[in-house]
Order: C-alpha cells, then structure tokens, then sequence
C-alpha cells in the first residue's frame, strides 16, 4: 500500500511540475509554429482569417513540380500562411499553377505548400536556407505596400521498390544483374546477394510498372508489379532466371573482358 501511495504522490507532483513550466512561459515559442517532421499538413491547422494585415501587401507565385524531365505547373496545390500553429490563408493554385494573397499579417511567417502523396511538401523557412542557423522567416515589414512573388519547388517523394533475383535452377543470388523498369525510372544492378534496390521520385500512381532483368549468362525475365504505395517501401515479386546454354564463344568473351579488359599492342 506505501509503494502504491508514493507511486500516485509522484505521477501527481510530476503533472504539477510540466504545469508549471508551462505557465511560466517556457514552451512559448517566439515564432511561427511549425511541425516536428518536415511535411506540414494545412488541413491540420485552425484557419483564422480575422487578423491585422499590412497595409498594401501582397504574396502571389506560382507552384511548380521539379521533375527529371524539367519543370511542370501544379494546378490545385494547397498554400497556406501560417502564423502561430494557425492557417491566416489557404489557397488552391490555378490551372497556371498560380496563387496569390493580398492580406499579409504583421510579424514573421511561414508558407506551406502540398499536394497529395506524390510530392514532397514545402515549407518556406526550411527551404531559405541549408544551413539551420541562417534560415529566416517570410516577413510583414519586407511587404509594407509592397508585391512580391515567389516561385516555389516542389520534389517527388522517393518511392522505394526492392526485390531479388536468383538462379532457377539452384536458387542461387545472381549478382550484376541489371534491373530496370518500364515505363522508365531507373537502372540499377543486383548486389553479391541478388538484391536490387530502386529508390526514386520518378514512380507513379495507378500504374503498373514491369521490372526487366537482363544478365549475359541468364534469359531476360521480369514480373509485374502494381499498386505502388508511393513514399513508401515496396517489394516486388522474386525473378528466376533460366540459364542460357552454354555456348563457347559468349563464355570465351566475357573471360576477355574480366581477365583483359584492354588490348596490349607490342612494336618493335
């Protein structure tokens, strides 16, 4: 019964304390809240639109996706200002990818950007800068009675998909070989233990992708992989591959190319 009592008496004056602190100011941060990882989510956020705003000020840009095959305007991105763990204006881009506010608040600010699971969400304040301690914040004195625009970025999520490749006739890894997909993403070759790895922004959603695996000394094989959870991990279906007959001249080949990878010419 006493360990019992003690145990109470020191979750109560553990509360008492976290109150405290908390009363006394020191979890009230000085600037705009964000959130503890990197992809802010608006929708989240209570939107608070009756707030005092700079007079003539006003924010306008456009969203755009930095794809491999160069830069595409994202219509119906969400943007948001946020100040104080609140949203004090959200948009949808255009079909342009355009947005634009003309109500800016007093003190520093943030603009989120996202949308849906493809791409990476943006935050203004962790893009102004790589280095922590030189990041600033969007602030209300840089657009008294003034227009300023601003171009924002968005990055693929990486999507990951890994599998193995092995021999079918003995189930032994087949390393070297080369993996690629179709529709294209990547190339990339299978490690000591036949295991591949193809980690990129460049996979889409509701799209079947056939993984393609060629190796010299095995027939080309491959499987179908659908439903992709994008941003996340996948695994694909394992590939066997036959091994080609054996033929004297592609063997003879590829020792050339391991033992001689050069051709030496003697003068005299």
């Amino acid at each position: 019964m006493a360990y019992r009592l003690i145990a109470v008496l020191g979750v109560f004056v553990l509360g008492f304390l976290i109150g405290s602190c908390s009363l006394l100011g020191f979890s009230t941060p000085s600037e705009p809240d964000g959130t503890d990882d990197l992809t802010p989510d608006t929708s989240l956020l209570e939107v608070d639109e009756d707030f005092d705003a700079v007079p003539g000020g006003e924010l306008s840009g456009e969203v755009s996706y930095k794809g491999r095959y160069g830069d595409e305007l994202l219509e119906g991105a969400d943007v948001s200002i946020v100040q104080g763990g609140k949203a004090l204006g959200r948009q949808k881009t255009d079909a342009g990818g355009y947005f634009s506010f003309d109500r800016i608040p007093r003190g520093n600010f943030d603009l989120w950007v996202s949308k849906g699971e493809k791409y990476a969400k943006y935050e203004y304040y962790e893009t102004s800068s790589d280095q922590e301690d030189e990041r600033e914040w969007l602030n209300a004195a840089d657009f008294l009675n003034a227009k300023h625009y601003l171009n924002v970025y968005l990055t693929g999520r990486q999507t990951t998909l890994r599998g193995r490749v092995e021999s079918a006739e003995d189930s032994s890894a087949i390393a070297k070989a080369t993996v690629d997909t179709y529709p294209p993403t990547l190339i990339v070759e299978t490690d000591s233990q036949g295991e591949y790895i193809i980690q990129t922004d460049a996979f889409e959603d509701q799209i079947s992708y056939q993984v393609q695996v060629r190796h010299p000394r095995f027939e080309t094989n491959g499987v179908v992989v659908e439903s992709l959870r994008l941003a996340k991990e996948n695994k694909a279906p394992l590939i066997q591959l036959v091994p080609r007959p054996y033929d004297p001249n592609v063997q003879f080949k590829q020792k050339r190319e391991t033992d001689d990878p050069g051709e030496v010419t003697s003068g005299s």
